[in-house]
């Protein structure tokens, strides 16, 4: 059975001091920690077709479009609040709204050693949404929008830590 800690994402919180915007070359990887949900919704979409053989309409799969939303538990010193609070407070939109995201498979060594330090990961444009901080329950919630291709590769971790993804397969 795949564990919940076994599929983790991660936001691309570097951000370039000159135009705020996501550093793609030189990406921080933030993994979302402090939140006790993780349900990503591939969002299909798909199209009834009519064929003139068959007796009745056949459902067509034509694309994914993956997304998830988070209600992030706001602990201060915790680096992946402190990324979604600094959006939620300078109130990013367009371009400055978008990041990347990391989605890493640990379930999923590719190395096939006994001690793997390479996984199975996606890496995509994503946009993030703020909807929602309520301090009652202590939450920030955002919403997490794929953009664009999903590049499938792996990930390298040294140290507990992500150090490259590479695009492909692992050789």
């Amino acid at each position: 059975m795949v564990k919940k800690f076994q599929i983790a994402p991660y936001l691309n919180s570097a951000i370039d001091s000159e135009t705020g915007l996501v550093d793609k070359l030189d990406p921080e990887w933030t993994r979302i920690c402090k939140t006790e949900t993780f349900d990503l919704n591939m969002n299909p979409e798909t199209e009834e077709r009519d064929y003139i053989a068959d007796e009745l309409p056949t459902t067509e799969l034509k694309e994914y479009n993956p997304s998830f939303s988070t209600p992030l538990v706001m602990h201060e010193s915790e680096a992946d609040y402190g990324f979604i609070f600094d959006k939620f407070f300078e109130v990013e939109t367009g371009e400055k709204a978008k990041s990347e995201i990391l989605l890493v498979f640990y379930q999923q060594p590719v190395d096939g050693s006994d001690e793997p330090t390479h996984f199975a990961a996606w890496r995509c444009d994503c946009t993030l949404a703020i909807s929602d901080l309520n301090s009652v329950d202590s939450t920030i919630t955002f919403d997490t929008n794929f953009n664009g291709e999903v590049t499938k590769g792996y990930v390298t971790i040294s140290d507990g830590a992500i150090t490259d993804f590479t695009e492909g397969d692992y050789s």
